[in-house]
């Protein structure tokens, strides 16, 4: 509530003092400049999870890249494996190919798992990056006092 000069009697007069009326109306520049950093603040987000997209994107291309060339290298060790198991001359043959390729999968296959896992690892903690600096950032900010 805006203060008024008192008359002789004790009664207002009705005319605001200057300083009543700038201490208690928000100041033009202050609000500018809040909606600003709000802006900032916004386009700080927007920017921070359009990195943690393309850290996600780049990685699951990687581990796209990783399975076709697995499932590549798994198809030609099919093949060679039923090459082999026609030109097989005995039981024992046909079965030593058999445990020989079922190793050889069975290695490239938890290779493949580890190089998977380790792709998807890096990426997520790629893409967590920029959003935990700003998860950071706003809990300092809001964590600050504010001046009304």
């Amino acid at each position: 509530m805006a203060k008024t000069r008192p008359h002789a009697d004790g009664q207002g007069d009705g005319a605001e003092t200057a300083g009543s009326v700038a201490s208690e109306a928000p100041s033009t520049e202050s609000a500018s400049a809040g909606a600003d950093t709000g802006v900032d603040f916004a386009a700080a987000n927007l920017a921070a999870v359009a990195q943690a997209n393309a850290a996600l994107i780049e990685g699951v291309e990687e581990i796209g890249e990783a399975l076709y060339d697995y499932a590549r290298d798994s198809f030609g060790s099919a093949t060679s494996a039923a090459r082999s198991l026609i030109e097989a001359r005995s039981l024992v043959d046909v079965v030593a190919v058999n445990r020989d390729f079922a190793q050889t999968a069975l290695e490239g296959l938890l290779a493949n798992s580890a190089r998977v896992s380790e792709i998807g690892l890096r990426a997520t903690s790629e893409a967590l990056k920029p959003l935990g600096e700003r998860v950071a950032d706003t809990i300092t900010k809001a964590s600050r006092p504010t001046n009304l």
